[in-house]
């Protein structure tokens, strides 16, 4: 009988690394572009507004498409999936936000956001 705490765990396929890399060069892309864009103009306001749905939306949804590995998903079913996914993801981590006492701060949307990419 083999021992299972002593078996290696097989490496992850170079894919997996690849995509894994993508998603944090996004993530700390995103972060940085909330934290120095100023709000003040129209191109700062579209900036952030794109980092804010890279952190509660697109990125989870694909991340979670990738690691559930949907067998037989073309490209379209695959982004569909990674909407919906996305939107649910954002939805439930508005609402516990909103489950904090008191009002509510940028900083704690950003941190619910960056951490919740960051999880999914």
């Amino acid at each position: 009988m083999e021992n299972m705490a002593l078996t290696s765990i097989p490496p992850q396929p170079s894919h997996h690394r690849r995509l894994l890399l993508i998603a944090t060069a996004l993530w700390m892309a995103a972060l940085i572009l909330l934290f120095i864009t100023p709000a003040t103009n129209h191109l700062g306001l579209w900036a952030r507004w794109g980092a804010i749905m890279l952190l509660a939306w697109w990125l989870p949804g694909a991340l979670l498409v990738a690691h559930w590995r949907l067998p037989a998903v073309d490209l379209p079913t695959a982004g569909v999936f990674a909407a919906g996914l996305g939107v649910l993801w954002m939805v439930f981590l508005l609402l516990l936000v909103h489950w904090w006492p008191g009002p509510i701060a940028q900083w704690q949307l950003i941190l619910a956001y960056a951490g919740g990419a960051r999880l999914g």
